[in-house]
């Protein structure tokens, strides 16, 4: 029974070669390895290979006339020990008359010089077929055909100028592909990622894409700190308080030092809808983050900080080593609870790690803060809640936002000074924030 739509491999072409020296027809060959007889002379004739190799006593001449021939000395060369050029292999190359004569019996089966009789004595190109270099060649050509780009001039250039303009603004292939109109004419983003490593999208690299640079393992200086703020708020008390109230949305906040450690921003991420806000500390102390915390419970109302912040998960920095005021108003009212990560496990908060990597798209790492505006950490912010992300299924927090607080969504915004970028205008990198660093 023939194998259907399968690749003649490496055994079936040692087959072959065993065939045709044995000098049976494709019929034979094509039934013993189970392939079709067009198949396998196909293979032949594909991959067979020519050589001058002459015959026993005679060199490779291919001239039509080299049994006639008289000619001598037809190189004038005084080591030419040939008394007849008809012998000399290099007679072509200076007679006037060659004619070039090929074996008319390799343009039929079984294509190739095995069991022919007059091969002992023929002088003719010939031609046989390896199993072994057949089966490379093979291999190399397979190989060949899968590289490169398969796309032609137009498309590459029109993707060119739809693509590369948002790269350099910092967006990932994901968010493109999810916010342009004309995602129908592009390709998927495996194929983009592999037409920018091949340099196909001419001005960019693979170094402009986001998240293909691997970072150094982050250094982490232990020291110890009074813990008896952590009493009732562990980790192990948040996993049961969450186990007792599934569906409370939980915000994770943490701290984003610049170098030196003589400014920071205190963000708050919405674990649910990926939403991030940040906000820039006036001090380094536990007081400037309840400052910010009483801002906006004053522009907010108690009653709505309460539905947004309701559960709060943050790390064992000193910043937040005063939970009661954090938790409580300066009247004493409730207004959130505050539960701590164990010490040295940033990764239990791991949703707002990974977010700060879009901010330090923007500030990278051994950059200073100074001359900063909470109006630059607020552009920072309506970017990057405007960009697209897989989690949400191509949406933006600020869409899912959106979705969870309906109508009142718009006022929400407003009060907390923040409002969508269009998604061409989403900028992700530096230039996001031009300002002089101290030098």
């Amino acid at each position: 029974m023939m194998k259907q739509y399968k690749h003649i491999n490496g055994n079936d072409r040692v087959a072959i070669q065993l065939g045709l020296e044995r000098g049976d027809s494709f019929k034979t060959i094509a039934e013993a390895i189970g392939k079709h007889p067009s198949s396998v002379a196909n293979e032949v004739r594909k991959y067979r290979e020519f050589k001058k190799c002459g015959a026993q006593g005679n060199v490779f001449n291919d001239c039509a006339h080299r049994f006639d021939c008289r000619k001598t000395n037809l190189c004038d060369s005084p080591q030419c020990r040939r008394k007849n050029c008809r012998f000399c292999a290099r007679c072509r190359d200076h007679c006037g008359e060659y004619e070039l004569e090929r074996c008319a019996k390799l343009a039929k089966p079984p294509y190739v010089c095995y069991g022919c009789r007059q091969k002992q004595h023929c002088t003719l190109e010939k031609a046989f077929y390896d199993a072994g270099i057949a089966n490379q060649t093979s291999l190399n050509v397979l190989s060949e055909s899968r590289m490169g780009i398969n796309a032609d001039e137009e498309d590459m250039e029109r993707w060119t100028k739809t693509i590369v303009p948002l790269i350099k603004r910092g967006q990932s292939l994901y968010h493109i592909l999810h916010t342009t109109s004309d995602t129908a004419n592009l390709p998927s983003q495996r194929t983009l990622y592999s037409y920018v490593e091949k340099g196909g999208l001419s001005g960019v690299c693979s170094l402009d894409l986001p998240r293909q640079v691997k970072y150094k393992k982050r250094y982490v200086k232990r020291t110890k700190t009074d813990t008896a703020y952590r009493k009732g708020r562990s980790h192990e008390e948040f996993l049961k308080y969450m186990e007792e109230n599934p569906d409370t949305p939980l915000v994770e906040i943490d701290s984003v030092v610049d170098a030196g450690g003589k400014h920071a921003i205190l963000t708050m991420h919405f674990v649910e809808i990926s939403m991030m806000l940040a906000y820039l500390r006036n001090g380094k102390d536990s007081q400037s983050v309840v400052n910010i915390f009483d801002t906006l419970t004053e522009s907010l109302g108690l009653e709505k900080f309460r539905e947004l912040f309701p559960v709060i998960l943050t790390d064992n920095g000193s910043e937040f080593s005063n939970p009661e005021m954090l938790e409580k108003t300066s009247s004493g009212e409730s207004r959130t609870k505050i539960f701590f990560c164990e010490p040295y496990s940033s990764y239990q908060k791991g949703a707002i790690e990974n977010n700060h990597e879009l901010i330090r798209r923007i500030l990278p790492k051994g950059i200073s803060f100074e001359g900063l505006a909470q109006k630059d950490i607020t552009d920072m912010m309506n970017n990057i809640n405007s960009y697209a992300r897989k989690k949400l299924n191509g949406h933006t927090p600020y869409d899912m936002f959106s979705f969870l607080h309906g109508a009142e969504s718009a006022g929400l915004l407003r009060e907390l000074g923040l409002k969508a970028v269009k998604a061409k205008s989403v900028l992700l990198t530096p230039s996001l924030i031009s300002r002089k660093q101290p030098k």
